[in-house]
């Protein structure tokens, strides 16, 4: 009687711990699923947010000038730069950045194209292979949709790449404006100690046409424009919760055309969760 009774509390316990186990994987389970449940609420939360802004800063570059204004209403207008440098509205981070700013890839062939490489580093002969090759490409019409695609040449490493996507473009543009370019566009243009003037007072704010000529000794030609162009880069993050999210793309503005607004190259959206 009594190795009975010990058999059945063996089981006893048996079956009360194996209902435990149970019950703990129901109570992760459902901790697991709520937590997939808050982070869709966080990313259409985010999702939201960010295309309320988008909205608002695309109405603004529609109706506010492309430079800063202190003293307006707008907060965009009241903050915005056009030369890549992020602003912050409402917990929202944005970076704008003129087209015209940037290198045009169809500069490819061309010294001043082959002069850019050597400025981020790539080697003269490597350069020289790069800008060649990337020319006889753009002959024969095969031009890119995107930067990532000239992975394929090897001389690109990924670093490079990176920094490549930073200072071209494929919007087309007829005139550089160096004074919203990055500095290393900037850098082919003017001297050392200029360049030095520029890098410091651009740690503040953008710097105006009348201030970019007398530091530079640049003035507007047929080929340099220094008013902010049609074609601005977006690039608007922003976070809720757990969920980072980024989109970027590119907008061409002209108020009074026919198309005030047209939306030029993709705008996907990137998401991460915060840390």
């Amino acid at each position: 009687m009594g190795r009975q009774s010990g058999v059945a509390l063996v089981q006893a316990l048996l079956i009360s711990a194996l209902l435990l186990l149970l019950l703990t994987q129901l109570a992760l389970t459902g901790r697991d699923q709520l937590g997939r449940a808050q982070a869709m609420l966080d990313r259409s939360t985010a999702e939201f947010a960010l295309h309320s802004q988008e909205a608002a800063l695309l109405y603004s570059l529609l109706t506010e000038p492309k430079w800063p204004v202190s003293a307006s209403d707008n907060p965009y207008a009241r903050l915005w730069r056009f030369d890549g440098v992020a602003f912050e509205v409402d917990g929202v981070r944005l970076r704008l950045q003129d087209q015209s700013g940037l290198v045009p890839l169809n500069w490819a062939g061309e010294p001043r194209f082959l002069d850019l490489l050597v400025q981020l580093g790539l080697g003269e002969s490597a350069a020289a292979q790069v800008n060649s090759s990337l020319h006889a490409a753009l002959r024969a019409g095969q031009m890119p949709q995107s930067v990532s695609e000239l992975v394929r040449y090897e001389a690109l490493t990924p670093s490079l790449l990176e920094q490549l996507s930073e200072v071209i473009t494929l919007y087309p543009v007829t005139a550089l404006n160096p004074r919203t370019a990055p500095l290393p566009v900037v850098a082919m243009f003017v001297s050392p100690a200029a360049m030095e003037a520029v890098t410091r007072l651009r740690a503040d704010s953008e710097i105006d046409e009348e201030t970019f000529m007398q530091l530079t000794g640049i003035f507007p030609d047929e080929s340099i424009n220094l008013a902010v162009g049609r074609g601005v880069g977006i690039s608007i993050s922003g976070r809720h919760g757990s969920v980072w999210l980024q989109r970027d793309g590119v907008v061409s503005i002209s108020p009074y055309s026919a198309e005030p607004l047209v939306l030029w190259g993709p705008r996907p959206s990137i998401a991460g969760q915060v840390p």
